[in-house]
């Protein structure tokens, strides 16, 4: 059951997606009562679809199933919090790369005669449009503690949001040619039902709650346009629930989130990006810069200040 619960999150939530659209709802009108019933009736339906019937047949499995239900109602519920604090909408879920097969994104050339394509699924796209910009988030759905790594991403270990990025952008190009396609977010949201620490005495509900959504905040990288966070998170100040920034009492961005700036971000899967002053930011204690005498990656370090990750050793 474990083993599968990862898979089983991923179908429950697309499928919850599903049945919101059956009743005319979206994410940001449901009811708390509503969510809770559509998640029960989402988690039974995956059950049976998926022949998963075996979750019913002992009373550990019917725990297991019990808790299962609590840790996506606490997910609908934050995401729905997270969203309505924004101004992005979900666009796309589970969506699989064997329906994109004409994507660039997905087809990468090996040599004149061969080339590798891709498999895999984006869990979801949100988009934001003006008159001008069609801005992209991509949000991918974990139920483990893997957290992202700037690190691994510009040595090409994990790459995974980057691609969805490419992919989800070729997308929204295609389909708002004339419009300039802006990379917002690429996120990561963990499926938990997380253990939090509260100071003595009695908190109250609103308390224990504004702390959860706190642990559920996503990881990852965020475009720090400003046109951008106030899509993500309108009006925040000091640390923001929602994404991975925090301002300074004078509104400016805090030194302690590691700056990176992406001036050609997709360069790390060759591929063109949108804007080359675009920055982005993410929460970090390590990383790994790379020497500026020798362009070889030196070790990695703790530090508070801002490291700039722009120059490339040879190879990359």
């Amino acid at each position: 059951v474990y083993k599968r619960q990862g898979n089983l999150y991923h179908g429950v939530l697309e499928i919850f997606a599903e049945k919101l659209k059956e009743i005319g709802k979206n994410w940001f009108d449901f009811t708390e009562e509503e969510g809770e019933r559509l998640v029960d009736e989402a988690v039974d339906a995956y059950a049976v679809t998926y022949h998963h019937t075996v979750l019913f047949d002992s009373a550990r499995n019917a725990y297991i199933v019990q808790r299962i239900k609590r840790i996506l109602k606490r997910t609908v519920s934050a995401m729905q919090y997270q969203l309505k604090k924004g101004s992005f909408v979900p666009e796309k879920f589970e969506v699989s790369f064997s329906v994109l097969e004409e994507l660039d994104a997905v087809n990468i050339a090996l040599s004149e005669q061969e080339k590798m394509r891709l498999r895999g699924r984006i869990d979801r796209v949100d988009m934001k449009e003006d008159r001008e910009h069609v801005y992209v988030k991509v949000v991918d759905y974990k139920s483990g503690s893997r957290e992202f790594s700037l690190a691994a991403l510009y040595y090409g270990l994990q790459l995974q949001l980057v691609v969805y990025m490419n992919a989800a952008m070729e997308i929204a190009g295609k389909k708002h040619p004339e419009k300039e396609i802006v990379p917002a977010a690429m996120l990561y949201y963990r499926v938990q039902d997380p253990m939090i620490e509260m100071p003595e005495g009695e908190p109250s509900a609103e308390e224990v709650n504004a702390q959860v959504l706190r642990a559920l905040r996503t990881t990852g990288i965020v475009n720090a346009r400003e046109d951008v966070v106030e899509g993500l998170d309108q009006g925040f100040s000091g640390r923001s629930d929602v994404v991975p920034l925090e301002r300074k009492k004078d509104g400016s961005f805090s030194a302690r989130w590691k700056r990176r700036i992406f001036r050609r971000y997709r360069h790390l899967w060759s591929r063109k990006s949108g804007r080359r002053d675009d920055r982005f930011w993410m929460e970090k204690s390590h990383w790994t810069r790379m020497s500026r005498a020798t362009e070889t990656p030196a070790n990695t370090v703790r530090t508070r200040k801002c490291a700039d990750l722009t120059k490339r050793s040879t190879g990359l």
